[in-house]
């Protein structure tokens, strides 16, 4: 089947969406498809354009915007994505998108399909994988220019969902608030939660024994970090941690604005304890988890109905337990519960925080990582599947074909 991906987070990208596209672009070329990529040269997550020319086997990739500049503000970088893109989207498939069956768009960025349903015929299976209900983050504007941000956002969101022929969601909560907002016919949703995207080898490199010594316990984040991870806080908790407790180390693994803004101001206090890294590579991601004591995943309060970490079923796999800081009620909570992966901070509170951490250290010490790592996969297996994914997306190609 002649597919067509589009996305502009694509490899050699590290982590988060780019990282989950070049997974599934390979899952489809192993189910026999011929995969063709409309992406960006790789922007994420420290928005600046890296051109590269890299490709992967088996599939064709077709890259634009190598001069793309983006400015600080999340607002106007965003919204230059989305129009570009769109553009650059609509030119690529006239030029290459002849003889496609399968059109796999993964959202956001949303406004790209709108500008390319005026060309896609009948004859286009198109399916939608939605990684972030950007409505969510706006529900609550606090200007005029927001609530009129928020209102675009609504009505590209509604007409892209409702024009595919299948819509993967990652959560049931985003699925749920979808099908409400957007008066999304429920025949045609699917849940598939994000898969492992984690190679794990019988010997792991170590790369990482200067920065994570067995001399201390380590309390890490590593991701992407953005407003949707409330930077501040999350760095106050950790150097909290580690200011009242010599045996922690606590670490932040990223890049891009905020990351960078948040080295500045507080790398340089005199109360700093808290240690800034760099993303670590595909090789070295495995000897992160694994040395890691804990992995810590925040959500600001108000978005976990929006969005679950792709990268939840990665530390789940490794065995590593997970503290995660986010509303009772969100998905991301309601699984780490239920299939008991960790810990829940339901407040952003430091006191009440850094109290309900120190429960779950205690509680965790009760299995040792293997012991974690075994109970854990199958679950992972079950509930985090690729397998499952591309079934859904190739089965509505084969029943239209």
């Amino acid at each position: 089947m002649r597919t067509l991906v589009i996305s502009p987070f694509f490899y050699p990208e590290l982590i988060s969406t780019g990282r989950y596209n070049t997974w599934l672009a390979n899952g489809l070329v192993k189910r026999g498809c011929q995969v063709t990529v409309f992406a960006c040269h790789p922007v994420y997550p420290d928005w600046q354009v890296k051109f590269t020319n890299q490709q992967l086997a088996n599939i064709k990739i077709i890259r634009g915007g190598a001069w793309l500049r983006f400015p600080s503000s999340a607002i106007i970088r965003r919204a230059i994505l989305e129009v570009w893109f769109s553009v650059f989207v609509f030119l690529s498939y006239l030029r290459f998108g002849r003889d496609i069956n399968l059109v796999v768009s993964i959202y956001p960025p949303s406004l790209f399909s709108v500008l390319l349903s005026f060309i896609l015929n009948k004859k286009n299976i198109k399916v939608g994988i939605v990684h972030d209900l950007q409505g969510v983050y706006l529900q609550s504007p606090t200007s005029k220019l927001k609530s009129l941000i928020a209102w675009l956002i609504n009505i590209v969101e509604r007409s892209t969902f409702n024009s595919c022929d299948r819509l993967i969601f990652l959560s049931m909560s985003m699925a749920k608030e979808a099908i409400k907002n957007y008066k999304i016919d429920p025949l045609k949703v699917v849940v598939c939660y994000p898969f492992p995207t984690l190679e794990i080898r019988e010997e792991p490199l170590c790369m990482l024994d200067d920065l994570l010594s067995e001399s201390k316990l380590h309390i890490v984040y590593s991701g992407a970090l953005g407003e949707k991870q409330n930077p501040k806080l999350l760095y106050q908790f950790l150097n909290n941690i580690s200011l009242n407790d010599s045996s922690y180390q606590c670490h932040i693994f990223s890049a891009g604005p905020v990351f960078e803004s948040l080295k500045i101001l507080f790398s340089k206090s005199t109360k700093n304890f808290v240690a800034f890294h760099d993303l670590v590579s595909d090789d070295e991601l495995q000897n992160l988890y694994e040395k890691s004591y804990v992995q810590v995943i925040p959500q600001a309060s108000g978005v976990g109905h929006g969005s679950l970490p792709s990268k939840l079923p990665n530390i789940l796999f490794s065995g590593t337990p997970i503290f995660a800081i986010c509303d009772s009620d969100c998905e991301l909570a309601t699984l780490i519960r239920e299939i008991d992966g960790g810990g829940v901070g339901d407040s952003w509170d430091l006191n009440n925080l850094e109290n309900e951490f120190k429960r779950f250290i205690s509680y965790i010490k009760k299995e040792s990582i293997s012991e974690r790592r075994l109970r854990l996969r199958p679950i992972v297996e079950k509930y985090f599947s690729l397998d499952f994914l591309l079934d859904n997306i190739l089965l509505i190609g084969k029943d239209n074909e």
